[in-house]
């Protein structure tokens, strides 16, 4: 029933230009100006779910959830009936990406600041200040033997460096990431930088004691290879911390329920917190902790066991139905209040406001 309601008529509010999250003008047309030319220069290809690779006997079912990004982007987004995963249902190949990531990304994110002197410094120093509340999770968890004021610590994909900055009286620090405009900051405060391939990588410097992964996976359009790829940069006793914006914790109030809010097209994967674990368990690793914010800290399984892949779409459709539910509800008690205080006129002034 939940299902059948959320598939019929609560989804109908992801399929209206007008309830896209962001309200920045500027920014949204820049961003599908951007687009609009990337349409045809980029090479798109229909994807598949990351359950693909760890089911043998998969068939594509897929429902469509959105058909807009926040940015008011045509982009679809699906669910597979065979896992429950959300994803972008067409993505452009890999070398697309890296121009994307290297060249335009920062600039359509961060508009408003971008052209500001001290940018860098900006954008570094909110990264750390967000690390706090990763590193109390990480250190409260970490499950190695190793003294932990002389650990070799990878931040991968750690864009600005800031989510290291707090971490120098740990040892050694590295940062990997395509963005260079962050290198000189980041070497300003004891973190050292590494641009060239993976391969590369293992080659140069031993095994992390602790890889971080903070607002990466949801980027990668092939998750199992990248997985597996760092996999190869662990030894048993290496921990790695992965945070994601899960779709599980709409249902706690990130985005305010909404996870039209979201939806953007750097975003490939739409987690939620069981399959994300469920993934790595078949791909070898154990879970050390998580939470419902998924922050999750895994470590290579020493038990080699097998997996089975876990079909989670009713609970995932159930989580987004009473997020949803919560959102509605929080705009009616809003609308409530306003008309008992302010009447009939400031409701239609909000419904202008709000574009609902």
């Amino acid at each position: 029933m939940i299902k059948t309601l959320y598939t019929r008529y609560f989804i109908k509010r992801l399929h209206n230009l007008k309830n896209a999250g962001s309200k920045n003008e500027n920014q949204v047309a820049d961003y599908l100006n951007f687009f609009s030319k990337k349409k045809t220069e980029y090479e798109w290809v229909e994807t598949s779910c990351i359950c693909k690779e760890l089911n043998k006997n998969f068939t594509n079912n897929d429902i469509t959830i959105g058909k807009y990004d926040r940015y008011c982007l045509d982009f679809e987004t699906v669910m597979c009936q065979n896992c429950g995963h959300i994803r972008a249902k067409n993505y452009p190949k890999d070398k697309h990406l890296e121009d994307f990531y290297s060249a335009h990304y920062r600039r359509l994110m961060h508009k408003d600041i971008i052209d500001k002197e001290n940018y860098t410094s900006i954008i570094f120093n909110s990264d750390r200040e967000a690390s706090v509340r990763r590193h109390k999770f990480i250190f409260e968890n970490f499950d190695i033997k190793k003294n932990d004021k002389e650990l070799f610590i990878l931040d991968f994909g750690g864009g600005s460096g800031g989510n290291l900055a707090n971490l120098t009286n740990k040892g050694k620090l590295l940062l990997y990431d395509y963005d260079t405009q962050f290198y000189e900051i980041a070497k300003k405060h004891n973190i050292d930088i590494f641009k060239g391939t993976l391969s590369e990588l293992k080659k140069n410097y031993p095994k992390p004691d602790l890889i971080i992964l903070s607002h990466v996976v949801e980027h990668w359009p092939n998750f199992v290879e990248m997985i597996e790829k760092i996999k190869t940069l662990c030894s048993n006793e290496t921990n790695i911390y992965i945070e994601v914006p899960a779709s599980t914790s709409l249902n706690v109030g990130r985005r305010g329920y909404d996870i039209f809010s979201d939806f953007q097209f750097a975003h490939y994967s739409y987690f939620f917190t069981d399959n994300l674990i469920n993934y790595l368990e078949i791909l070898g690793f154990k879970v050390i902790s998580f939470n419902n914010q998924s922050q999750i800290l895994i470590k290579i399984s020493e038990n080699k066991k097998d997996v089975i892949l876990k079909d989670y779409t009713e609970e995932n459709i159930k989580t987004l139905f009473y997020a949803e539910l919560k959102f509605r509800l929080k705009f009616i008690t809003i609308k409530k209040i306003i008309r008992n205080f302010f009447g009939k006129k400031a409701i239609e002034i909000l419904k202008k406001i709000l574009r609902r």
